[in-house]
């Protein structure tokens, strides 16, 4: 029987050392591996939030434009964003602050049918959400629809540390990294 307990040493110290060791090796590989993932994330998730923006308002305009007796505008998107200004919803400070948001130099770059889209706890922004089928949005969006520009509110940063705000300019990074993957 003691010859039994002599033989079991069970785990030594050096088995355990050499075991952290190797976690911390593939750890640092993990870690340094995975650095560009977090800024290629952000800007795939932009893209399809803004590529979902800018297609259901195509589709409300088509709508608009195919059934003007049945739908108008305000119907699917609201107030514009001059128009909520007139009406006190926002001032324009924070309207100034919006386009500031989007990398404009001033608001009067904004057409005059430009709209907020937001995740707000209003009911009749819900409804037209709903109406444009949007009602599952996290982030805050501009749409100008004069100058077929679709903004999300604060932009993605590269790891460059560059930012973009508008659909097109995302859209162009999105597609040389997903071009650059597939090489």
């Amino acid at each position: 029987m003691d010859k039994v307990l002599k033989n079991n040493h069970g785990v030594t110290i050096v088995m355990l050392v050499i075991t952290v060791i190797i976690l911390l090796m593939l750890t640092a590989f993990a870690v340094f591996y995975s650095n560009n993932i977090a800024p290629e994330a952000r800007v795939a998730a932009a893209y399809s939030s803004l590529k979902s923006i800018k297609d259901a308002c195509e589709q409300a305009v088509a709508d608009v434009e195919l059934r003007p007796d049945q739908y108008d505008e305000f119907y699917f998107f609201g107030k514009t964003i001059t128009r909520e200004v007139a009406d006190g919803i926002i001032t324009q400070s924070e309207l100034d602050d919006y386009a500031t948001k989007c990398g404009l130099s001033s608001a009067s770059d904004f057409g005059e049918r430009t709209y907020r889209i937001t995740p707000e706890s209003d009911q009749g922004v819900k409804e037209r959400l709903k109406k444009i089928e949007l009602s599952r949005i996290s982030s805050s969006y501009i749409v100008d629809l004069d100058n077929d520009k679709y903004y999300i509110v604060g932009g993605v940063k590269r790891k460059t540390g560059e930012f973009y705000y508008e659909y097109k300019d995302i859209q162009r990074m999105y597609e040389m990294l997903t071009k650059s993957e597939n090489m």
